[in-house]
């Protein structure tokens, strides 16, 4: 099992996304597939008023226009940093086509913070419903009822399958 998330945190976009992902994690295997468990994002900043947010998640091509060294995170205790050469990695803010977006299970907050404090997280469960074949991506974003810049951070878990 690996988890990776953002390290710097971004604004939320106030529909379902569409060309812009904040994770992008591309699958650089030739042969294993990711598995997902569950997505999240994390509400680091807070306005005045009442707010909501949600993670959604799709499957798509890879845009992987520049590597985001970010750290993977493994169930046992061991971790890589992302890279070129790995075989699952990392890119930012990336430009992608709209592949069909999703928000799955537990994943939408129905109320938010009413002051400006780090405030809650929602998982949403995956729970394999998608499956991200090689030289494909992983594409994670947030949508809010308010936008505020640096408000929060997205990430992912999965694991790794042979067909």
């Amino acid at each position: 099992m690996w988890v990776v998330q953002t390290a710097t945190a971004f604004a939320a976009v106030v529909t379902v996304p569409a060309t812009v992902a904040p994770l992008e994690i591309h699958n650089n295997s030739a042969t294993r597939y990711m598995v997902v468990d569950s997505i999240w994002s994390w509400q680091l900043l807070g306005t005045a008023v009442v707010w909501s947010h949600t993670p959604w998640a799709q499957v798509g091509a890879a845009v992987y226009s520049a590597n985001t060294a970010l750290v993977f995170y493994g169930g046992s205790g061991l971790s890589f940093t992302s890279s070129t050469s790995q075989e699952a990695r990392t890119a930012i803010n990336q430009t992608v086509v709209a592949n069909g977006w999703q928000a799955f299970p537990g994943s939408t907050m129905n109320f938010g913070l009413a002051a400006a404090t780090p405030g809650g997280a929602n998982v949403g469960l995956v729970e394999g419903r998608l499956v991200v074949p090689p030289d494909s991506a992983l594409h994670v974003a947030v949508s809010g009822s308010v936008t505020t810049a640096s408000a929060f951070h997205c990430g992912a878990r999965f694991h790794w399958a042979i067909p």
